[in-house]
């Protein structure tokens, strides 16, 4: 028998498990509509109710458009249905998990700069967005290497941050080793909850005087890690951001003061690090290199290659303006080179030339010739360079690193 179409309000096909005809009630009551169905032996109830000797429903339909066979509480929307409604519910996880942009780079993406970092000091920059505040306080750090792991990660991810510990290090008092991100944007989230959370696991199990922490420069919110297993763990914390918050800074702590050191060598591998605006942490949905390229680049900019790192060299991507058959004389050459995507701030630009030498340029005679930076913005530079021989040719040539920090 075929799919019954419910008369009343002639808007809705229902098909039955039992291919039972179903009869519906419509109640009209100022602007309120309620539908019922029934069956011709049974009780009325609600749209996909199991009345008596009903069965059960399993399509709905309007006269025009696809049939609903699903009202799903999947909040990754994964099953990307045509045939599922997603729930309120889903649908905030969602957009919460998808579209938030509060931090940059949250599943280690993006490595412009290179992909191991031997125990960075204080203050460097590694994967892109991150970087290390430590102190020995008194007594000695660990040592600590930074590296992108392609290996060790969950199935819907292809890497993971890998924090390899090398040496524990020795208790201070006022000691610490941290990863780090501030956010740019952080006015818009005064007044506002926000969750931080961390997923990670170890590759042996290690205790540790860690913890997970959210500062607004006003007040934070914090979570201790004593332990970390072999497991992959998440831990959160929510914040509900002071109006008069002058930053929004998230920390994941290896140690921090007199707590206490860390057990053993070893690694921890950070698959995400998330701040979300609400109460409830959710998964973190990749995003394509693209995506997670994008927003990285108002902060850092390279024409080399993605995977090529500074000073290599290559011609690969380099910015090139030549022309040939002119009078055989000695010259200067002038270009401004404009960003790809605007950045915070004017950048600090450093040169290249294309055999990989710092501050840089490759012209007619050669590699290994100065050149000379001016009119930086936020939007682009000039760049002037002197052949220092006579040529019959005009070429300038370089790679180019641009920095903007939050």
């Amino acid at each position: 028998m075929a799919d019954k179409k419910i008369t009343g309000l002639n808007v809705l096909l229902i098909a039955t498990a039992v291919d039972v005809i179903p009869i519906v009630n419509v109640d009209r009551d100022g602007t309120t509509k309620k539908i019922t169905l029934a069956n011709l032996m049974g009780s009325p109830g609600p749209i996909g109710a199991n009345t008596p000797n009903s069965g059960e429903f399993t399509t709905l339909e309007l006269p025009a458009g696809t049939s609903v066979n699903e009202f799903s509480i999947d909040g990754t929307l994964a099953g990307d249905s045509d045939d599922a409604v997603p729930t309120e519910k889903a649908v905030a996880t969602a957009i919460n998990t998808k579209s938030d942009n509060i931090m940059i780079n949250q599943d280690f993406t993006c490595w412009q700069k290179n992909t191991t970092f031997t125990n960075p000091a204080n203050g460097i920059y590694t994967a892109d967005g991150y970087y290390v505040e430590s102190d020995a306080g008194g007594g000695i750090l660990p040592t600590v290497n930074i590296k992108k792991n392609a290996s060790v990660h969950e199935d819907a991810y292809e890497q993971s941050c890998e924090l390899e510990i090398t040496n524990v290090g020795t208790t201070g008092a006022t000691r610490y080793w941290i990863k780090k991100q501030a956010v740019e944007d952080y006015k818009k989230y005064r007044g506002k909850t926000v969750t931080f959370s961390v997923r990670y696991k170890a590759s042996i199990a290690i205790t540790l005087p860690g913890k997970v922490l959210v500062f607004d420069g006003i007040g934070s919110q914090e979570l201790d890690i004593d332990s970390i297993g072999t497991d992959w763990t998440t831990t959160e914390v929510t914040l509900t951001v002071n109006t008069g918050a002058d930053r929004l800074q998230v920390y994941f702590y290896l140690i921090k003061g007199v707590l206490g050191t860390i057990s053993t060598t070893g690694s921890i591998y950070i698959q995400w690090m998330k701040l979300e605006p609400g109460s409830v942490a959710s998964p973190l949905i990749p995003k394509s290199t693209g995506e997670a390229l994008d927003p990285t680049q108002r902060y850092y900019q390279k024409t080399y290659a993605q995977g090529v790192f500074l000073g290599t060299a290559t011609e690969v991507g380099a910015v090139w303006q030549e022309i040939t058959a002119v009078a055989d004389e000695d010259h200067t050459m002038t270009i401004n080179v404009k960003f790809p995507k605007v950045m915070k701030a004017a950048p600090n630009v450093v040169l290249y030339d294309l055999a990989g030498n710092a501050g840089k340029v490759t012209m007619a005679a050669g590699d290994n010739i100065t050149g000379t930076v001016s009119q930086i913005s936020d939007s682009g530079f000039k760049i002037s360079a002197t052949n220092g021989a006579t040529a019959t040719s005009r070429k300038i040539a370089f790679h180019y690193t641009a920095i903007s920090r939050i």
